[in-house]
């Protein structure tokens, strides 16, 4: 197996289209396991020029986010994915995002071990 289940450390992008513009929001991987991506919004640092109802309002449970996954290590992985939003909690730093990947994704393959993406 090339990915192992577990903590995740590595960088996520979450596109989120607003005509004429899309957004692009850093997040932070927490987990990810075959079929599920946790991530974190972090709202700390003062930088912030939105409030949490503001994202909350941006990252809605049941929509797709076009995803670019980026992990490091022996077998590193970066590919972009289409994942359904399927939790959202407010955590006392920001957001945490639990994402339902497709069961034919890379991330998939990765975890059992086919083509590294």
């Amino acid at each position: 197996m090339h990915g192992t289940e577990g903590t995740f450390k590595g960088k996520v992008f979450a596109v989120i289209p607003s005509d004429p513009w899309q957004w692009v929001v850093p997040l932070r991987g927490v987990n990810l396991r075959p079929g599920a991506l946790v991530c974190h919004l972090s709202l700390e640092g003062g930088g912030a020029a939105l409030e949490v109802q503001d994202w909350e309002s941006l990252f809605q449970e049941g929509v797709n986010y076009a995803l670019q996954v980026e992990g490091e290590g022996p077998h590193p992985l970066s590919v972009s994915v289409s994942a359904r939003l399927s939790r959202r909690l407010v955590a006392p730093t920001g957001l945490e995002l639990g994402f339902a990947l497709p069961p034919d994704s890379e991330i998939d393959a990765w975890f059992k071990g086919g083509a590294s993406p």
